[in-house]
Protein backbone atom coordinates (compact mmCIF):
# COMPACT_ATOMS: atom_id res chain seq x y z
CA UNK A 1 0.00 0.00 0.00
CA UNK A 2 2.88 2.33 0.69
CA UNK A 3 4.05 2.11 -2.93
CA UNK A 4 0.67 3.18 -4.31
CA UNK A 5 -0.29 6.73 -5.25
CA UNK A 6 -3.35 8.48 -3.90
CA UNK A 7 -5.32 7.89 -7.11
CA UNK A 8 -5.36 4.11 -6.56
CA UNK A 9 -8.77 2.53 -6.46
CA UNK A 10 -9.63 2.27 -2.74
CA UNK A 11 -12.48 -0.18 -3.40
CA UNK A 12 -9.95 -2.48 -5.04
CA UNK A 13 -7.74 -2.25 -1.96
CA UNK A 14 -10.70 -3.09 0.32
CA UNK A 15 -11.66 -6.18 -1.68
CA UNK A 16 -8.03 -7.25 -1.70
CA UNK A 17 -8.03 -7.49 2.08
CA UNK A 18 -10.43 -10.43 1.87
CA UNK A 19 -9.16 -12.22 -1.25
CA UNK A 20 -5.54 -13.26 -1.08
CA UNK A 21 -5.61 -14.81 -4.54
CA UNK A 22 -6.08 -11.44 -6.25
CA UNK A 23 -3.33 -9.54 -7.99
CA UNK A 24 -3.32 -5.89 -6.94
CA UNK A 25 -2.87 -3.32 -9.74
CA UNK A 26 -1.83 0.23 -9.03
CA UNK A 27 -1.01 2.78 -11.73
CA UNK A 28 -0.49 0.05 -14.29
CA UNK A 29 1.85 -1.95 -12.06
CA UNK A 30 0.97 -5.38 -10.72
CA UNK A 31 1.92 -6.09 -7.13
CA UNK A 32 2.04 -9.77 -6.03
CA UNK A 33 -0.23 -10.59 -3.14
CA UNK A 34 2.68 -12.01 -1.15
CA UNK A 35 3.75 -8.43 -0.42
CA UNK A 36 0.59 -8.00 1.66
CA UNK A 37 -1.10 -9.68 4.60
CA UNK A 38 -4.84 -10.04 4.11
CA UNK A 39 -7.50 -9.79 6.77
CA UNK A 40 -8.11 -13.53 6.42
CA UNK A 41 -4.39 -14.19 7.00
CA UNK A 42 -4.56 -12.20 10.21
CA UNK A 43 -7.65 -14.06 11.41
CA UNK A 44 -6.06 -17.45 10.73
CA UNK A 45 -2.86 -16.45 12.54
CA UNK A 46 -4.91 -15.22 15.49
CA UNK A 47 -6.84 -18.50 15.66
CA UNK A 48 -3.64 -20.54 15.65
CA UNK A 49 -2.16 -18.34 18.38
CA UNK A 50 -5.27 -18.67 20.53
CA UNK A 51 -5.52 -22.44 20.08
CA UNK A 52 -1.85 -23.22 20.73
CA UNK A 53 -1.02 -20.77 23.53
CA UNK A 54 -2.74 -22.85 26.20
CA UNK A 55 -1.30 -26.16 25.02
CA UNK A 56 2.28 -27.37 25.58
CA UNK A 57 3.14 -26.70 21.94
CA UNK A 58 5.00 -23.80 20.37
CA UNK A 59 2.54 -21.11 19.30
CA UNK A 60 5.36 -19.15 17.67
CA UNK A 61 6.51 -22.20 15.74
CA UNK A 62 3.02 -22.89 14.45
CA UNK A 63 2.65 -19.25 13.41
CA UNK A 64 5.84 -19.51 11.36
CA UNK A 65 4.65 -22.72 9.68
CA UNK A 66 1.26 -21.17 8.92
CA UNK A 67 2.95 -18.10 7.45
CA UNK A 68 4.82 -20.34 5.02
CA UNK A 69 1.64 -22.23 4.13
CA UNK A 70 -0.19 -18.96 3.47
CA UNK A 71 2.73 -17.64 1.44
CA UNK A 72 3.09 -14.44 3.46
CA UNK A 73 6.57 -15.13 4.83
CA UNK A 74 7.64 -12.63 7.47
CA UNK A 75 5.08 -9.92 6.71
CA UNK A 76 4.53 -8.07 9.96
CA UNK A 77 7.24 -10.24 11.48
CA UNK A 78 7.85 -10.24 15.20
CA UNK A 79 5.77 -7.11 15.73
CA UNK A 80 2.57 -8.75 14.46
CA UNK A 81 3.26 -12.01 16.30
CA UNK A 82 3.93 -10.05 19.50
CA UNK A 83 0.56 -8.32 19.15
CA UNK A 84 -1.08 -11.76 18.98
CA UNK A 85 0.77 -12.81 22.13
CA UNK A 86 -0.60 -9.76 23.96
CA UNK A 87 -4.13 -11.11 23.52
CA UNK A 88 -3.32 -14.52 24.94
CA UNK A 89 -1.25 -12.89 27.70
CA UNK A 90 -4.36 -11.00 28.81
CA UNK A 91 -6.32 -14.27 28.81
CA UNK A 92 -3.67 -16.05 30.89
CA UNK A 93 -3.53 -13.11 33.29
CA UNK A 94 -7.30 -13.22 33.75
CA UNK A 95 -7.32 -16.97 34.40
CA UNK A 96 -4.51 -16.75 36.95
CA UNK A 97 -5.65 -13.39 38.35
CA UNK A 98 -5.82 -14.68 41.94
CA UNK A 99 -2.34 -16.18 41.84
CA UNK A 100 -0.94 -13.08 40.15
CA UNK A 101 -2.59 -10.83 42.75
CA UNK A 102 -1.00 -12.92 45.51
CA UNK A 103 2.38 -12.68 43.81
CA UNK A 104 2.13 -8.90 43.34
CA UNK A 105 1.19 -8.46 46.99
CA UNK A 106 4.10 -10.65 48.05
CA UNK A 107 6.53 -8.70 45.87
CA UNK A 108 5.23 -5.42 47.29
CA UNK A 109 5.65 -6.68 50.86
CA UNK A 110 9.15 -7.80 49.91
CA UNK A 111 9.96 -4.33 48.53
CA UNK A 112 8.73 -2.53 51.64
CA UNK A 113 10.38 -5.21 53.80
CA UNK A 114 7.14 -6.34 55.38
CA UNK A 115 6.99 -9.78 56.98
CA UNK A 116 6.69 -12.65 54.51
CA UNK A 117 6.07 -16.32 55.08
CA UNK A 118 8.84 -18.72 54.00
CA UNK A 119 6.57 -19.99 51.21
CA UNK A 120 6.01 -16.47 49.87
CA UNK A 121 9.72 -15.73 49.94
CA UNK A 122 10.49 -18.94 48.10
CA UNK A 123 7.84 -18.30 45.48
CA UNK A 124 8.93 -14.70 44.83
CA UNK A 125 12.56 -15.77 44.61
CA UNK A 126 11.72 -18.61 42.24
CA UNK A 127 9.78 -16.34 39.87
CA UNK A 128 12.41 -13.57 39.93
CA UNK A 129 15.35 -15.89 39.36
CA UNK A 130 13.34 -17.94 36.90
CA UNK A 131 13.12 -14.94 34.56
CA UNK A 132 16.87 -14.35 34.51
CA UNK A 133 17.94 -17.08 32.02
CA UNK A 134 15.37 -16.11 29.37
CA UNK A 135 16.21 -12.43 29.80
CA UNK A 136 19.95 -13.02 29.51
CA UNK A 137 19.79 -15.40 26.55
CA UNK A 138 17.19 -13.23 24.84
CA UNK A 139 19.47 -10.18 24.94
CA UNK A 140 22.50 -12.19 23.81
CA UNK A 141 20.82 -14.11 21.00
CA UNK A 142 18.28 -11.53 19.81
CA UNK A 143 19.95 -10.90 16.44
CA UNK A 144 20.38 -14.61 15.74
CA UNK A 145 16.76 -15.37 16.57
CA UNK A 146 15.44 -12.46 14.51
CA UNK A 147 17.56 -13.19 11.45
CA UNK A 148 17.92 -16.95 11.07
CA UNK A 149 15.78 -18.81 13.61
CA UNK A 150 12.38 -17.91 12.15
CA UNK A 151 12.09 -20.54 9.42
CA UNK A 152 10.23 -23.81 9.09
CA UNK A 153 13.35 -25.99 9.24
CA UNK A 154 14.39 -24.53 12.60
CA UNK A 155 10.80 -24.88 13.80
CA UNK A 156 10.72 -28.55 12.77
CA UNK A 157 13.94 -29.22 14.69
CA UNK A 158 12.56 -27.31 17.67
CA UNK A 159 9.32 -29.30 17.62
CA UNK A 160 11.30 -32.54 17.62
CA UNK A 161 13.56 -31.43 20.50
CA UNK A 162 10.59 -30.15 22.49
CA UNK A 163 8.67 -33.38 21.95
CA UNK A 164 11.59 -35.49 23.14
CA UNK A 165 12.03 -33.26 26.19
CA UNK A 166 8.36 -33.51 27.16
CA UNK A 167 8.35 -37.26 26.56
CA UNK A 168 11.35 -37.74 28.83
CA UNK A 169 9.95 -35.43 31.52
CA UNK A 170 6.60 -37.22 31.44
CA UNK A 171 8.31 -40.59 31.72
CA UNK A 172 10.38 -39.47 34.71
CA UNK A 173 7.39 -37.81 36.39
CA UNK A 174 5.35 -41.00 36.04
CA UNK A 175 8.21 -43.00 37.54
CA UNK A 176 8.47 -40.55 40.45
CA UNK A 177 4.74 -40.76 41.09
CA UNK A 178 4.91 -44.53 41.21
CA UNK A 179 7.81 -44.37 43.62
CA UNK A 180 6.04 -41.76 45.74
CA UNK A 181 8.89 -39.23 45.50
CA UNK A 182 6.98 -36.29 44.01
CA UNK A 183 6.92 -33.00 45.93
CA UNK A 184 4.37 -33.07 48.73
CA UNK A 185 1.48 -30.67 49.34
CA UNK A 186 0.72 -30.45 45.63
CA UNK A 187 -2.62 -28.76 46.19
CA UNK A 188 -1.07 -25.50 47.43
CA UNK A 189 0.25 -22.70 45.29
CA UNK A 190 3.88 -23.14 46.29
CA UNK A 191 5.46 -26.59 46.52
CA UNK A 192 7.83 -27.11 49.41
CA UNK A 193 10.67 -27.90 47.04
CA UNK A 194 10.36 -24.54 45.25
CA UNK A 195 13.25 -22.15 45.85
CA UNK A 196 15.26 -19.46 44.09
CA UNK A 197 17.79 -22.03 42.92
CA UNK A 198 15.07 -24.33 41.64
CA UNK A 199 13.34 -21.42 39.92
CA UNK A 200 16.57 -20.54 38.15
CA UNK A 201 17.00 -24.12 36.93
CA UNK A 202 13.43 -24.17 35.63
CA UNK A 203 14.07 -20.79 34.00
CA UNK A 204 16.89 -22.33 31.96
CA UNK A 205 14.35 -24.71 30.43
CA UNK A 206 12.08 -21.76 29.71
CA UNK A 207 14.95 -20.03 27.88
CA UNK A 208 15.03 -22.93 25.41
CA UNK A 209 11.72 -21.62 24.05
CA UNK A 210 13.50 -18.58 22.61
CA UNK A 211 14.06 -20.82 19.61
CA UNK A 212 10.86 -21.22 17.56
CA UNK A 213 9.39 -24.69 17.73
CA UNK A 214 10.17 -25.28 21.40
CA UNK A 215 7.13 -24.62 23.55
CA UNK A 216 7.65 -22.18 26.41
CA UNK A 217 5.05 -23.80 28.65
CA UNK A 218 6.08 -27.29 27.53
CA UNK A 219 9.77 -26.74 28.24
CA UNK A 220 9.07 -24.97 31.54
CA UNK A 221 6.70 -27.68 32.75
CA UNK A 222 9.21 -30.31 31.67
CA UNK A 223 11.97 -28.57 33.59
CA UNK A 224 9.79 -28.44 36.68
CA UNK A 225 8.83 -32.12 36.41
CA UNK A 226 12.46 -33.13 35.93
CA UNK A 227 13.24 -31.27 39.16
CA UNK A 228 10.59 -33.12 41.17
CA UNK A 229 7.76 -30.59 41.11
CA UNK A 230 4.22 -31.95 40.94
CA UNK A 231 2.23 -31.67 37.72
CA UNK A 232 -0.25 -29.13 39.07
CA UNK A 233 2.47 -26.96 40.57
CA UNK A 234 4.58 -27.22 37.44
CA UNK A 235 1.69 -26.05 35.27
CA UNK A 236 0.79 -23.13 37.55
CA UNK A 237 4.36 -22.01 38.00
CA UNK A 238 5.03 -22.23 34.25
CA UNK A 239 2.14 -19.93 33.37
CA UNK A 240 2.88 -17.46 36.15
CA UNK A 241 6.56 -17.42 35.16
Amino acid sequence: EGSCDDDCNRDEEFVFLFHSNLTFFCNGQSIPYTLFMTLLDGILLGLVQGLTEFLPVSSTGHLIILRDLLGIGELGGLAFDASLHIGTLIAVGFYFRKELAEFIRSVWRFVIRAPLSPEEKSFCGAVIWGTVPALAFGLLLKDVIDSSARNSLVVAIGLLIGSLLMWYAERKATRNEIQGTMASNSSSLVPRSLSSRLGFRIGIFQALALFPGISRSGSTISGALLNGVSREQATRFAFIL
